[in-house]
């Protein structure tokens, strides 16, 4: 494909800079990653949770480290018809570093205290093999976009038991839809939710997890504010806000001024959970 005149021009300048976003967690970035000589070259390095920072600062020096969020389009998903969910009914959604194990105790755990809350799984077959013949699940699988979001709009809250993680597009978007959610204490989930709008469980404590769906299921009042404060989060994300801390990276490499309202963080200035 020929190149554009004006990447050719961006090609051509004498200072170029070249910085690359990480989505995976440490552990998981040194399978992916078998050299790292190649990283020292790179200008800056842009983390999307707070558990990348230190492991990047070791590869490419902690000046070049800096946190900017994943995000979520808002806009596009966004809350439906609050009447149209179904309080008893919970969504699970993907595959990648997921806890079935955990997920298949806690579907057993609720269904043994209250058999009329409902999972709906989507995920690939599987994975999902050993939960999809329960009474109390629905698996699903290649749904489209369409399909999905009116999964979202649809369910009284969002359940993500996860073995690490840095950003989680679920989590994202179950904000974003205004869902409560349902969730493990692992990599940088907390630096996407807190106590207002999730439940955060020990890592493995399938009793926790049951017991915040069924303290979930049966009082709407909580998943109406807790929904609420679920939206409110997902704004600090969304993707306008993102693409200016990211523009504002660049502007600092470049000497430049970080451009009005933006919110990009160096490694050594976090101060606070997001």
């Amino acid at each position: 494909m020929p190149v554009s005149a004006s990447a050719s021009a961006i090609a051509r300048r004498a200072d170029p800079r070249i910085v690359a976003t990480y989505h995976q967690p440490p552990a998981e970035f040194d399978r992916a990653v078998r050299s790292t000589r190649m990283l020292r070259r790179l200008d800056a390095a842009i983390a999307v949770a707070r558990n990348q920072m230190d492991h990047l600062a070791s590869l490419v020096g902690s000046d070049r480290v800096f946190l900017v969020p994943h995000g979520v389009d808002t806009a596009a998903y966004a809350p439906g018809d609050e009447t149209a969910r179904d309080g008893r009914s919970f969504l699970f959604v993907g595959t990648w570093l997921r806890d079935f194990d955990m997920l298949r105790d806690v579907v057993r755990l609720v269904a043994g205290r209250d058999a009329s809350i409902t999972f709906t799984i989507v995920s690939s077959a599987e994975r999902a093999a050993a939960l999809a013949a329960r009474p109390n699940v629905r698996h699903m699988s290649g749904v489209s976009d369409a399909e999905l979001m009116a999964l979202f709009r649809s369910a009284g809250a969002m359940v993500v038991p996860l073995t690490d993680c840095t950003a989680t597009n679920s989590i994202l978007e179950a904000l974003a839809f205004g869902l409560p959610v349902v969730t493990t204490d692992v990599g940088g989930v907390r630096d996407y939710v807190d106590d207002g709008c999730a439940f955060v469980v020990p890592s493995g404590d399938a009793d926790a997890m049951a017991g915040a769906i069924l303290r979930l299921a049966s009082d709407p009042d909580l998943r109406r504010r807790m929904g609420a404060r679920s939206r409110q989060a997902a704004l600090r994300f969304d993707w306008g806000t993102v693409a200016d801390e990211t523009i504002a990276v660049y502007r600092a490499l470049y000497g430049l001024e970080p451009a009005a309202g933006t919110q990009a963080t160096h490694t050594r200035q976090v101060e606070e959970v997001r």
